[in-house]
């Protein structure tokens, strides 16, 4: 007689779009392992339950946020797999994102656009946060010796990027030095930040650039301005999550075979980021070169001519070739080329468009040329870019 399904217990927050991408990865690895016989009990936004757990649960699988609840388990002695990084859990199996590496990420962007001032807003208490926050600090102390670095946090709570965020985070938002690059710890208070932006008639990303971390899609639809962010990669989150909680219920229930040795704790590197509207500027005081970008930027959906730009700019084309490549290091017709190439990467993570459609939008003549200066720009064609971005 077969035994009977073993149930998982799965304590994730599907409000938001990284419960909902772990929750995906989790079931793709339980469908390509039928044999498992795994029944879920989903317990809907919640990351802690309000009473104990049942007697039938065989596995849990968390976001957790409460340390007393993970030794709760661990007296029960209920196999469990962490796939949160708010608590500094180091006991027992645990998917973790390299936020050293998210970071990091968020600094080479925002070097990269040539900014001096940087602020980070964070959540105190949570070990993402501070880990985020401390490479997001080094890279940029490393890289820009006249770099101005400001940070401040909020409290979490269990309506935190809800609620309006407090007075004084908004004031120390508004008297931050300008043009400023913000990194805020998620995209929701990425949004939130945008928010107050708006409300107190500060430009974004002119004045004030934003960007977030998960690439949250509703997060994005409601941001007043398109919202850049770094995106992680929650379906391989889950799928190894599943992976290690199969190894921990081997091994309770006696030897693991040899074919399937349990892996370690994977820590997961972000995938990249998606650049919109957000952090779409440079930090230039050069009054020609800070027309010319804006130019290029209202206007990248078509392969801008330089002589367009000069004459908008009221310069001749070697004066403006001049001031580019002494303030940015590059000549006009390479930003323009860049632009283009981000608007190609927001619409193969954000849209179902066909390469040659895609295209044929932003005015290519074939196809091929983008797959070639795609390639060239980004290191990885157009549709290896796009299955990063749809795991």
């Amino acid at each position: 007689m077969p035994a009977g399904p073993e149930h998982i217990l799965l304590l994730l927050s599907m409000a938001n779009s990284m419960g909902r991408r772990i929750f995906e990865g989790i079931l793709e690895y339980a469908n390509m392992h039928p044999n498992l016989r795994w029944r879920f009990q989903l317990a809907l936004n919640q990351t802690t339950p309000g009473g104990p757990v049942p007697d039938e649960v065989s596995g849990v699988i968390l976001q957790a946020n409460n340390a007393a609840f993970l030794r709760a388990l661990d007296r029960r002695g209920i196999p469990r797999v962490n796939v949160s990084s708010f608590l500094p859990d180091s006991s027992g199996p645990k998917v973790e994102l390299d936020n050293r590496a998210i970071g990091a990420e968020a600094a080479r962007h925002f070097i990269r656009r040539r900014f001096r001032n940087f602020a980070y807003l964070g959540v105190s208490g949570t070990a993402y946060s501070k880990l985020r926050k401390a490479a997001f600090a080094a890279d940029i102390r490393a890289s820009a010796q006249d770099a101005r670095f400001f940070s401040t946090s909020i409290e979490p709570g269990p309506v935190y990027l809800d609620a309006p965020l407090p007075a004084s985070v908004a004031e120390w938002i508004a008297k931050l030095p300008r043009p400023a690059a913000l990194f805020a710890a998620t995209d929701g208070l990425a949004r939130q930040v945008i928010e107050v932006c708006e409300s107190r008639g500060i430009r974004c990303p002119d004045e004030i650039a934003v960007l977030g971390v998960d690439n949250d899609e509703q997060e994005g639809a409601v941001s007043p301005v398109q919202l850049s962010s770094i995106a992680l990669p929650f379906h391989s989150l889950g799928f190894h999550a599943a992976q290690l909680l199969a190894g921990s219920m081997r091994t309770r229930s006696g030897p693991a075979r040899k074919s399937t040795p349990r892996p370690g704790n994977p820590l997961l590197p972000p995938l990249g980021i998606v650049t919109r509207h957000s952090t779409e500027s440079l930090a230039v005081e050069e009054p020609v070169v800070a027309r010319a970008l804006h130019y290029i930027r209202d206007h990248s959906t078509a392969d801008v001519p330089v002589e367009d730009i000069a004459a908008h700019c009221g310069v001749s084309r070697r004066y403006l070739e001049r001031r580019f490549r002494s303030v940015l290091g590059h000549a006009p017709h390479a930003e323009v080329i860049r632009q283009r190439l981000h608007r190609v990467q927001l619409m193969l993570a954000e849209t179902s468009l066909t390469v040659s459609e895609i295209a044929d939008r932003l005015g290519y003549q074939e196809p091929k040329y983008l797959h070639r200066a795609f390639r060239r720009e980004v290191g990885r064609s157009p549709m290896e870019y796009r299955r990063i971005f749809r795991r």
